[in-house]
């Protein structure tokens, strides 16, 4: 017995759909299992714009392969591609860093996340 696994899994959240393609099987496969499922849900997807992010894993998309994903989501007409990422694609986000105490006037702290002050904040 073999089991069958979908290349395309769409799901729905508040901010609209997330398309989320293996990262495993062949990119043709893909593609037209893609095309297929838009296809089929063509009526399902009809209706107001939706925006949709496309996850891929660990799958790389070159810039070619962005644009062939958007134009074959772009085909239906209220779907409107908003991100296509894959792991890596984002760069790392600097977490919260706290600091305890005094800065004085002159001071200069610098982190590129999130800051937090925990006591005198000195103008100047």
């Amino acid at each position: 017995m073999s089991i069958v696994k979908d290349y395309v899994t769409i799901k729905g959240n508040k901010d609209g759909l997330i398309f989320i393609l293996n990262e495993e099987c062949e990119y043709k496969k893909l593609i037209h299992e893609l095309e297929k499922k838009l296809h089929e849900s063509r009526r399902l997807l009809s209706g107001p714009e939706v925006k949709v992010r496309v996850h891929a894993g660990k799958r790389k998309i070159n810039e070619k392969k962005k644009k062939q994903i958007s134009d074959i989501i772009g085909r239906t007409r209220n779907l409107i591609v908003e991100e296509i990422e894959y792991d890596g694609s984002r760069k790392p986000r600097a977490g919260l860093k706290v600091i305890s105490g005094v800065i004085r006037s002159g001071q200069t702290v610098e982190h590129p996340g999130d800051l937090m002050l925990l006591g005198d904040l000195n103008p100047g």
